[in-house]
């Protein structure tokens, strides 16, 4: 959830039961502030289920950015394997 959007409680478990089904680390987001662009389909109205995962960052919204490798590469993982799950009938 953010300032945005809130997101379908089916859709956020399936996206953790990916995670711990690959050993893949997640955490929740802490703050609910800020947005991204998910929230335009909330009002968009035409019914797109929609998820927002984000690669844990520091200074986000400064000339330059520090992230772990680990992170992004875990993050891909996670999307990759949450894109498979769902294709083979997951929640959505």
């Amino acid at each position: 959830m953010d300032q945005s959007s809130i997101y379908n409680k089916k859709n956020i478990d399936l996206l953790i039961q990916v995670a711990n089904k690959y050993n893949i680390p997640w955490q929740y987001r802490r703050a609910a502030s800020g947005s991204n662009d998910a929230g335009k389909f909330h009002i968009a109205h035409i019914g797109t289920p929609c998820l927002s995962i984000a690669v844990p960052c520091r200074y986000i919204h400064s000339p330059v950015s520090i992230l772990s490798k680990d992170d992004l590469n875990n993050t891909k993982l996670l999307l990759i394997k949450y894109l498979e799950e769902i294709s083979r009938g997951g929640v959505l």
